[in-house]
């Protein structure tokens, strides 16, 4: 909840991106509710929260968010791209990390597509968009020019391009039935 604080009050100063920082800010929140109630459901209420398909939602959340943030900053500097380069490096750059995932999650394991319980398609789903987000961040990071690209915008991708890796790797572990909540 702290960190949501601060990027709401980022958003709020921010002379740019302030939108950007907002869907951040609420991803966050999203994120800090997902874990509040993990914790009572877990601790105090002694449920499994992996059976919740609300926490599966709420765990959702912030990839939506993230996704709407790299958009909106990909649309409002729509002026600094080099048009072509940003959507020829987008499409290879998405087609790239899809054959990565898919021979990484689904080569020989074909079977895994077929099972379509909430916490799959979140998955699936989750995947997709993560795919989209890592896509969109290192595209916008090539396209501008670097020596003018602010400090704090390439804090705000390494942080994205770093949640956006993360939870392909849990997704990963999900599919493969190595994940173990604490």
């Amino acid at each position: 909840f702290i960190s949501m604080a601060f990027i709401a009050w980022s958003a709020h100063k921010a002379v740019h991106y302030s939108l950007s920082w907002l869907f951040i800010s609420i991803g966050t929140l999203f994120w800090a509710v997902a874990e509040t109630m993990w914790g009572l459901e877990a601790n105090l209420l002694g449920i499994d929260p992996q059976e919740s398909i609300l926490l599966l939602y709420l765990y959702f959340l912030p990839n939506i968010c993230l996704l709407v943030s790299v958009l909106f900053i990909a649309f409002t500097e729509r002026r600094r791209w080099m048009s072509i380069h940003f959507v020829v490096d987008t499409i290879a750059i998405f087609f790239a990390l899809c054959a990565f995932v898919y021979f990484v999650f689904f080569r020989g394991h074909i079977e895994i597509l077929s099972v379509l319980d909430h916490e799959r398609v979140v998955s699936y789903f989750s995947v997709v968009i993560d795919a989209l987000i890592i896509t969109f961040s290192i595209s916008l990071f090539l396209s501008f020019n670097p020596r003018k690209i602010p400090l704090f915008l390439c804090l705000i991708f390494f942080g994205i391009l770093l949640y956006g890796i993360v939870d392909i790797l849990y997704v990963y572990a999900l599919f493969n039935d190595s994940y173990y909540p604490n």
